[in-house]
């Protein structure tokens, strides 16, 4: 995957940011790179550039890639309240290392093998039919890092 020509690669090691109320405040809504979450990883992580803070994924831009994270449920809270015209509560928040996952099979790289491993084929249909039917968040900023 790549963001502007860049490679994007899974974060090896966490890491943590603070928010503070002025990020909160000066902060914009809807905004992947202008939220109070991308304002505080830009000032809080050493090399960043730039940030795209989305509601699963957190990408930090350095000079010759950009670097993958979870966005842990704390924080995707606060972004909903925030995107929905709340308060972002200003904390400490930790960016989560991406899981490591089997793509091995299938040529798109889109079947997860990881936790589905000795689960009948009945089984497995039911594990994903349960993923597919996610409530939709709504009133919120756009998914995906390709904005």
């Amino acid at each position: 995957m790549e963001i502007n020509g860049k490679r994007v690669v899974d974060a090896t090691k966490p890491i943590s940011i603070h928010i503070t109320q002025r990020d909160a405040t000066e902060g914009g809504n809807k905004n992947p790179s202008t939220c109070a979450a991308a304002r505080a990883v830009k000032r809080d992580v050493p090399e960043c550039v730039s940030a795209r803070v989305h509601i699963g994924r957190v990408y930090v831009e350095t000079p010759s890639k950009w670097i993958r994270y979870n966005t842990p449920d704390a924080l995707r809270t606060e972004i909903i309240a925030f995107d929905r015209g709340g308060e972002f509560a200003p904390g400490d928040y930790k960016l989560k290392v991406p899981e490591k996952r089997d793509y091995s099979k299938g040529t798109s790289g889109a079947q997860w093998n990881g936790g589905n491993r000795g689960k009948s084929a009945k089984k497995r249909a039911k594990t994903l039919i349960a993923k597919v039917k996610r409530h939709e968040v709504t009133g919120i900023r756009p998914k995906g890092a390709n904005r």
